[in-house]
């Protein structure tokens, strides 16, 4: 009996946290307006995205790397908290906000977290198919786990968009697997929408002597970010 308590008693504690936390995330979005019941934003991080969608469909290109146009503009969407962003995500993210933009902002976040869950699931379950150690803990371990997971609760809490990240990892990693270099790069490349991504990648090609894979990821990059390379050669 004692032995088989002890087996279990970190399960137990992962569906405690489970609870605790996704009860703590019903709680504080339970009201009604923009803002949660701690008085800051429904969905912090996607407010930005949000902006950005509108920046995109209006074409006010000028507004994209504007401190005051972005502040401006979150100001209209919650006057009474104040929120500030730094402008510094590329044209691409923009654009792929777009479609958001018509929506009302509380629309337009569940729609998103209702896409990030999915997504994430999604890339659980690539994973439980393609490793069988994976597979030997058990579906329900796996699924509290993944439930559970840190920062999956952050993503849907904070409204945040590193689904996207995590999605390009998913697949790059699938892709290595059968030795695709070349679609493996592509993939990975992508990543270009966030530098600090980028640069993991990389990093562990160099030290795997995958040279070609590293040098196609960053023609990649270099590719859908050309902004990246022109401010690089302005701060010589």
């Amino acid at each position: 009996m004692t032995s088989r308590i002890g087996r279990h008693l970190p399960l137990l504690l992962v569906c405690f946290w489970c609870v605790f936390v996704w009860a703590n995330f019903a709680r504080d979005n339970a009201t009604t307006g923009t803002l949660d019941r701690e008085g800051h934003i429904k969905g912090q991080d996607f407010a930005q995205f949000y902006v950005l969608g509108q920046i995109a469909a209006e074409h006010a290109s000028t507004d994209l790397y504007s401190f005051d146009a972005l502040a401006a503009r979150l100001d209209r969407l919650v006057p009474q908290y104040e929120v500030r962003f730094p402008p510094v995500h590329p044209p691409q993210v923009a654009l792929f906000f777009t479609p958001f933009a018509p929506l009302p902002y509380l629309d337009a976040l569940a729609i998103w977290l209702s896409l990030s869950a999915i997504l994430f699931g999604v890339c659980c379950w690539l994973m439980w198919k393609s490793v069988p150690q994976v597979r030997r803990l058990g579906r329900f371990p796996v699924i509290a786990l993944c439930v559970g997971f840190p920062a999956f609760h952050s993503t849907i809490a904070i409204g945040q968009v590193s689904v996207m990240a995590l999605v390009w990892f998913t697949l790059g990693w699938l892709a290595l697997r059968p030795e695709r270099l070349f679609l493996a790069g592509l993939i990975l490349g992508s990543l270009a929408y966030k530098p600090t991504l980028l640069v993991l990648a990389p990093v562990a090609f160099l030290f795997a002597r995958q040279w070609r894979l590293a040098i196609l990821e960053f023609e990649v990059a270099s590719i859908l970010r050309p902004d990246l390379i022109h401010h690089s050669r302005i701060h010589r």
